[in-house]
């Protein structure tokens, strides 16, 4: 199996006696960057962390209610609606160039 984890990294092998387990990374392992990293994000996304969705609600009810204090308060202030676009924009475009040198290289 070819592997990229480093030194300090376990492998598959090292933590699961499923072959099964070890035939879809050795498959995984096969794509490209960019798909191993879907792949990876849909398998994170899958574990959770445990909360119910009334937790999840309540959470989020919290924050939003802690960021119209601060916002209220002045401790933090409003960000334009076309400067995120901006930033969002180039925070994207220098993600596609990483991606494709990296894949030009064989990433």
């Amino acid at each position: 199996m070819r592997s990229t984890a480093g030194p300090d990294r376990a492998t598959l092998a090292d933590v699961t006696d499923s072959d099964e387990a070890r035939r879809i990374l050795d498959a995984a392992m096969q794509l490209p960057q960019v798909e191993r990293a879907r792949l990876a994000t849909i398998l994170a996304d899958s574990i959770g962390d445990g909360s119910n969705q009334e937790e999840v609600d309540a959470a989020v009810l919290a924050e939003a209610k802690r960021r119209l204090d601060n916002l209220d308060s002045g401790r933090t202030q409003a960000v334009p609606y076309e400067e995120i676009k901006r930033k969002l924009r180039a925070t994207v475009e220098r993600a596609r160039v990483r991606s494709a040198s990296g894949s030009a290289s064989g990433g």
